[in-house]
C-alpha cells in the first residue's frame, strides 16, 4: 500500500485508463552468480522440498550471500536483475514501486504476483498489493522465485508467479550476527543489527533495521519525499525431538514520512506459528501446520482537504501433508483458511467488509525413468464469488545428468479484492463504484523450457511461454452515470527468457541474459485500445555482470542492465525511453571482522523515467561498514 490510497488509487487508474495495466517483463539474471550463492534445493514450486532439477518450471533460489551482496536496502533492490521480474521505482525505502512477472501487472504494485513470508501471505487485506519499500531485507536466509501461474497451489495473486521470503534460523554450532551501518546521497541512512544462536533445542534470531531517507524528489510547495522507519523481526525455534519442531514469528514495521499526496504512516505488525513433523529416513509423510496473524494500519492526512485511516487484517490457517506412496509417487495435499478484513474511513465512505476463503489442494508427482510428471488441482471458496478451479499439469525429461527439458500448462485466477467489490469514491464529479458481484479474473498459460549444465562451472536456462488472461476488471461507465467495476478486458501475452551463467578462475564469475515479451489488449473497455500493446511493457530486456571474490571475503560487482521503451498507457500515446544503466557494488576486508561496504547505482548518471513523470534518482552513493560478530 502507498500513498495513492482510495481516491488517489482511483484517479491513477482513470489516467492510465485501466484498471489493470498489465505491464512489461522478463528481467532476467541472478543477482550473484558465484557459485556458493545459488542452491539448487526449491521449496515453493511444489511446497516440499525438490531439487530443481526434478521442477517442471522455471524458478530462481538466491542465498543470504546473494542477497548481501546485492546492496539492496529494501526487498524489491534484489530482484532488480532477477529472471522474469519486471521493476519500476527508485529502491529508496518508502517509495513505491511495482513489481510483476511475465508482464502481469495491474499498474498498482503486485496483485498478480503472490509474496509469502516463510509461507505466509503478505499480500494486503483491501487490494491485494505488497510494498516492497516497507520490507527491509535484513535477516533474510533465501528467496525463491517461481515464474508462472502457481494457483494450483497457492489460490489467489498467483497469476505470475510466487515470491517466498525466509528468515535466516541458526543452527547448534554456527550462531550468527552483524552490525552494520551506511551513509548515502539524498540524506539516507540505513542502521542493522541481526543476531542468531542454537543451544540445546533451542534456537533463535533477531533483526533491527532503521531506516531514513530524504527522498530525491520534491512536491509542488518544496517539500521532500522523505521517509523514516523501525522494524524488528524474530523467529524462536523449538525441537521437539522425532523429526518435530515448533517455530514461532512475530514482527512489527512503524514508518511516517511525506509522499506525493500526503502525510502518511504505516504501522505493521504480524504474529506466526508453525509446526513441522518429518522422519528424516524419509520413510514417513511431512506434516505441516501453520496459523498466522497480520495486522496493518495506514493513516494519511491529504494535501487536499481531508484524512484516510486504513485498518486492516488478515487471519490465516493452513495444513499441509506429503507422503511417498511408493518409491516413484508422492502426493501432496492440504487445505486452508483464510479471513481478510479492512475498516477503511476515507473522505468520502466508510468500508467496513471482511471475506473468508476456504480451499483445498492436492498434488501428485510421479517418476517414471527419465520421466517426471505433475499434476495438480486446487479448489477455493469464498461466499463474495462462489467456487474455482484451479489444475495444472507438467511434464520434465532428463535427456542426461546435465540437462532437462519441461513443458506445463497452468490455469490461475485472481479473486476480486475487497477494495474491487466494495470501494465508493468521488472525485471531479466523477463516482467509482465497487461491484460485489465480480468474478475472479483468469489466466492459463503454457510453457516449455530447458536447462542445461555442459561444464561443472557453466549453466544456461530459456523458457517460452504463452498466456491468455480473462475477465481482467476495469471501471466502465454505466447509464446510471457511475463508474462501475466489471469483468471486461482481455489480454495475449507471450514471450521467452534466456540466461547464461559461468563461474570462471581466479574468483571471477559472469552472467548475461535477455528475454522478449510481447503483450495485446484482445477485448478492452474502450474498443479503439484493442490491439495496442499493454501499458508498461517493455518489449527487449536485458542484463549482464561481472563479478569477483576473494577468499578474504571481499568483493566487487558490476552490473549492466537495459530496458526496452514502454508506453505508459493504454492508448500508446504516452511513451517512455530505453535505458541502459550501470551499477558498481563493492565490499572491502580492512581486517578479518570489519568490512568497507560501497554501492553505487546509476554510475553514469543517466536521466530515465520507469514511470510516466517520474524521474529515477541520478547517480546515488551509499558508503558503510559491516562488522561480523
Amino acid at each position: 500500500m502507498n500513498a495513492f490510497r482510495g481516491s488517489f488509487a482511483i484517479i491513477h487508474y482513470m489516467k492510465t485508463h485501466s484498471f489493470l495495466q498489465v505491464a512489461g517483463i522478463l528481467a532476467l539474471s541472478g543477482m550473484s552468480l558465484h557459485a556458493a550463492s545459488v542452491t539448487n534445493i526449491v521449496v515453493t514450486a511444489s511446497r516440499v522440498a525438490r531439487p530443481i532439477e526434478v521442477i517442471p518450471a522455471s524458478a530462481t533460489v538466491v542465498d543470504a550471500a546473494a542477497l548481501s551482496a546485492s546492496g539492496a536496502m529494501t526487498v524489491e533492490g534484489v530482484f532488480r536483475n532477477f529472471p522474469g521480474i519486471d521493476l519500476q521505482g527508485s529502491g529508496l525505502p518508502g517509495q513505491p514501486v511495482r513489481l510483476n512477472l511475465r508482464g502481469l501487472t495491474s499498474g498498482y504494485q503486485s496483485q498478480r504476483v503472490l509474496v509469502l513470508m516463510d509461507g505466509r501471505r503478505l499480500n494486503d487485506s483491501y487490494q491485494g498489493n505488497v510494498e516492497f519499500g516497507l520490507l527491509p531485507v535484513y535477516g533474510l536466509d533465501r528467496v525463491e522465485i517461481v515464474r508462472g501461474p502457481a494457483s494450483a497451489l497457492y489460490g489467489s495473486n498467483a497469476e505470475g508467479g510466487v515470491i517466498q521470503l525466509f528468515s535466516r534460523h541458526a543452527t547448534p554450532g554456527n550462531p550468527y550476527g552483524l552490525l552494520a551501518a551506511a551513509f548515502g546521497d539524498f540524506d539516507t541512512q540505513e542502521y542493522r543489527l541481526e543476531q542468531g544462536a542454537a543451544s540445546g533445542r533451542l534456537d533463535y534470531g533477531v533483526s533491527l533495521a532503521h531506516q531514513v531517507t530524504g527522498g530525491y524528489l520534491k512536491n509542488e510547495d518544496g517539500a521532500r519525499q522523505d521517509w523514516s522507519a523501525v522494524s524488528g523481526d524474530g523467529n524462536l525455534g523449538v525441537n521437539l525431538g522425532s523429526g518435530s519442531t515448533l517455530r514461532l514469528y512475530t514482527g512489527a514495521y512503524d514508518g511516517f514520512g511525506t509522499d506525493a499526496s500526503s502525510e502518511r504512516e504505516a504501522h505493521r505488525n504480524y504474529q506466526s506459528a508453525e509446526y513441522r513433523w518429518s522422519d528424516l529416513r524419509g520413510a514417513a509423510p511431512d506434516l505441516v501446520a501453520r496459523a498466522y496473524r497480520n495486522g496493518d494500519k495506514e493513516e494519511y492526512d491529504w494535501f487536499y482537504p481531508g484524512k484516510g485511516r486504513y485498518d486492516m487484517q488478515s487471519l490465516g490457517s493452513e495444513v499441509q501433508l506429503s507422503l511417498w506412496a511408493n518409491a516413484w509417487n508422492r502426493l501432496t495435499g492440504g487445505g486452508e483458511w483464510r479471513q481478510d478484513s479492512v475498516d477503511i474511513h476515507e473522505v468520502a465512505d466508510r468500508i467496513d467488509e471482511s471475506t473468508d476463503n476456504a480451499a483445498g489442494f492436492v498434488q501428485d508427482e510421479i517418476e517414471a525413468g527419465d520421466w517426471r510428471f505433475t499434476a495438480g488441482v486446487r479448489y477455493d471458496y469464498a461466499a463474495d464469488y462462489h467456487g474455482f478451479w484451479s489444475p495444472r499439469l507438467g511434464a520434465l525429461y532428463r535427456v542426461n545428468d546435465d540437462c532437462e527439458l519441461f513443458a506445463s500448462v497452468n490455469q490461475s485466477h485472481q479473486a476480486p479484492s475487497l477494495s474491487d467489490r466494495y470501494v465508493n469514491v468521488e472525485y471531479m464529479g466523477f463516482e467509482f463504484v465497487g461491484n460485489p458481484n465480480l468474478d475472479p479474473e483468469t489466466v492459463t498459460a503454457y510453457e516449455v523450457g530447458f536447462r542445461a549444465r555442459p561444464e561443472e562451472a557453466v549453466s544456461v536456462q530459456f523458457s517460452a511461454y504463452y498466456q491468455n488472461m480473462k475477465d481482467s476488471f476495469d471501471f466502465l461507465l454505466a447509464p446510471d452515470g457511475k463508474f462501475r467495476n466489471y469483468n471486461a478486458t482481455r489480454s495475449i501475452i507471450y514471450g521467452s527468457e534466456a540466461e547464461a551463467r559461468w563461474t570462471m578462475s581466479r574468483g571471477f564469475s559472469s552472467y548475461a541474459t535477455i528475454s522478449y515479451t510481447e503483450g495485446t489488449y484482445d477485448r478492452f473497455s474502450m474498443p479503439e485500445v484493442e490491439g495496442n500493446r499493454i501499458a508498461y511493457l517493455a518489449p527487449w530486456k536485458a542484463s549482464a555482470g561481472l563479478e569477483y571474490r576473494t577468499a578474504a571475503g571481499s568483493m566487487h560487482g558490476l552490473h549492466v542492465r537495459y530496458t526496452d521503451a514502454r508506453y505508459a498507457d493504454a492508448q500508446n500515446e504516452v511513451k517512455m525511453d530505453d535505458a541502459a544503466v550501470v551499477d558498481w557494488r563493492s565490499r572491502v576486508a580492512l581486517r578479518e571482522k570489519l568490512f568497507l561496504t560501497l554501492r553505487v547505482q546509476n554510475l553514469l548518471d543517466r536521466d530515465y523515467a520507469e514511470l510516466p513523470g517520474v524521474e529515477q534518482p541520478g547517480r546515488w552513493t551509499m558508503v558503510g561498514f559491516e562488522i561480523p560478530m
